[in-house]
């Protein structure tokens, strides 16, 4: 009797558990159903949602299935909420600068009076109350020099109207560097008053060479003039660079000497001249020998192929299969650099960027754009070229090469995306791009909602809500994408797709859940891999031990290379693929 009480007691107990267990994963599912639908309004939060359905997938199926019976429904809201016919993508971009306690750079930081005396000073931009209306300036605001605060009394008391200098402030009597500011004289009812504004001068690559290039600045000299216009001091420079303070005044010293100036505040008025005048294209940059946008050719099957043309024309033929974000455009400094390698370069549109309707099988679409690529040659009259892929398109070039092996000298690829079936350790793969594609095995609405939710926020100018985060194990590639130029080239892609909403983009993040053994075994094409020192998405290791696999030659690891080695070392990319022809 003691026995069968006990094992009905237990029986009871174990009914219990169960059924508690049942109630805790309806109610883990019920929030997550509940913060699903919150991704209408905020974007952003789906990609910690992808995270939590991932680690509810790896307990319980049911969580992920319950949730997937809803995402048909928030996509089509989301679509009629943001994506709709009168959806606004003017704003549409790629990365743009986080909020900041920073006010607007149109606005001034500082205003004075011919006494010095502060007539309006914006409280986020000093430490302290000691810059503030009424108060006299004080002498760390002008880094304790005398000579600069007599400059400043000069400026406002014999200056012109309207007139404007650059003078180098210091927020602080602890700050030893400063900032760089531009200061307008005005007139006010009450006198002269000399405004201040802080400098957003940016060192871009392509102004910054071609002001070196004008001037004759050496590279040591021109990266100089770089620390000082992006505000930063010698001392700086002298420690990044390994010298000595000493050396640094005589390097600066030498600038001044042959532009004709005399001080920093005139290297960085010269410098913002040249850029302003380059906005109004008082100086021209001379174009590549082709650099025609949306080119267009007939197939034999009667459909039409949009390209880009780069490069120097009669080059050594490229075929450029590009990525996903950046799309068929390339900043001026790599167009330059493949001038340079003797290299033209042919960029027809991907199916991911040129689709307006998804397709409907990812391994198909692949293999049919790989095809017409044949037909594409025969169009724009070339017989043998070598291919360049990047990122997704890496499948299209394996593709290409295993279908059509008489066409290509060989094969280079770099931001390799690894094929999740050829990966030992998902933990090895950032999970931040891992969690949807293990999401999509069972629901591909996953990465809908992905694309969905990226496009949304580009919309806002904010897509550096997703970007921020993927790549922060790798910042030289989260500074690349703030790069002026890399930013302007991301978003005239996003401007340019015909489909703004990119729908088609989830079919580029499917590729990874194909096998791509087909493509790759026994390839008659002589493919490299540039393989990375950083790399957000895939180790470095994990690149090597998949070249190894099929036999690829890895290239690297690279160091001081992230994966956008396209727009960090072009000159890399482009003497690979010049060995590939002279191989």
């Amino acid at each position: 009797m003691g026995a069968q009480t006990l094992a009905h007691g237990t029986h009871s107990h174990a009914n219990q558990g169960s059924v508690s267990l049942v109630y805790e994963q309806s109610i883990a599912a019920n929030q997550l159903i509940k913060d699903a639908y919150a991704v209408v309004a905020e974007p952003e939060k789906l990609f910690d949602l992808q995270l939590r359905l991932e680690r509810a997938q790896q307990r319980s199926e049911d969580a992920l299935a319950i949730v997937n019976r809803h995402l048909g429904q928030i996509g089509e809201l989301f679509d009629a909420v943001h994506l709709g016919p009168d959806a606004d993508f003017s704003q549409m971009a790629l990365s743009g600068e986080p909020a900041t306690t920073e006010r607007s750079s149109t606005l001034p930081i500082l205003s004075l009076d011919k006494g010095l005396r502060v007539q309006e000073g914006a409280d986020y931009a000093w430490a302290g109350p000691d810059v503030a209306p009424g108060r006299i300036a004080p002498a760390w605001l002008f880094g304790g020099q005398v000579k600069s605060q007599r400059t400043v009394r000069a400026t406002i008391n014999e200056s012109a109207i309207g007139e404007i200098e650059y003078f180098r402030l210091f927020s602080s009597e602890d700050d030893h560097s400063g900032f760089m500011a531009m200061a307008r004289l005005v007139g006010t009812e009450q006198g002269r008053e000399l405004q201040f504004f802080r400098v957003g001068l940016e060192w871009e690559e392509t102004q910054a060479a071609r002001f070196a290039e004008v001037t004759g600045l050496s590279e040591t000299e021109a990266t100089l003039t770089g620390f000082i216009v992006r505000g930063r001091t010698l001392a700086d420079y002298a420690q990044e660079r390994n010298r000595s303070i000493g050396t640094a005044r005589n390097q600066i010293k030498a600038v001044f000497r042959k532009l004709g100036i005399n001080s920093q505040s005139e290297l960085v008025s010269l410098y913002a001249g040249f850029v302003k005048s380059l906005s109004l294209q008082q100086i021209s940059i001379p174009r590549e020998d082709h650099s025609a946008f949306g080119q267009e050719v007939r197939l034999p099957d009667g459909s039409h192929l949009r390209f880009e043309r780069y490069g120097k024309a009669g080059g050594r033929p490229v075929l450029w299969l590009h990525g996903a974000i950046e799309g068929p455009y390339l900043p001026s400094l790599v167009q330059q650099r493949a001038h340079a390698a003797g290299l033209e370069l042919f960029a027809p549109w991907m199916p991911y960027f040129s689709e307006v309707v998804p397709p409907s099988d990812t391994r198909s679409t692949i293999e049919e754009f790989a095809a017409k690529l044949d037909a594409f040659c025969d169009a724009v009259q070339i017989d043998q070229c070598a291919l360049l892929a990047c990122s997704v398109s890496c499948a299209y070039g394996f593709a290409a090469a295993k279908l059509l092996p008489h066409r290509f000298v060989g094969c280079v690829g770099f931001a390799l995306l690894i094929p999740l079936q050829d990966i030992a350790d998902e933990d090895d793969v950032n999970p931040f791009w891992r969690a949807p594609l293990v999401l999509a095995r069972s629901s591909p609405r996953t990465v809908d909602m992905l694309v969905r939710a990226v496009v949304r926020l580009a919309m806002r100018g904010e897509a550096f809500r997703y970007y921020d985060r993927l790549f922060k194990d790798s910042p030289l590639d989260l500074a690349t994408l703030h790069r002026p130029d890399v930013r302007a080239v991301m978003r005239k892609a996003f401007l340019n797709r015909p489909d703004k909403a990119q729908r088609a983009m989830a079919h580029a993040l499917l590729v990874q859940l194909l096998d791509w053994s087909d493509w790759l075994s026994e390839s008659e094409v002589p493919t490299r891999i540039i393989v990375p020192e950083f790399d957000a998405v895939h180790k470095p290791a994990s690149q090597l031990a998949f070249c190894e696999r099929y036999g690829i030659t890895p290239v690297g690891p690279v160091k001081g290379l992230g994966a956008f080695s396209m727009f960090q070392a072009p000159q890399l990319v482009f003497a690979e693929l010049a060995a590939l022809f002279d191989g």
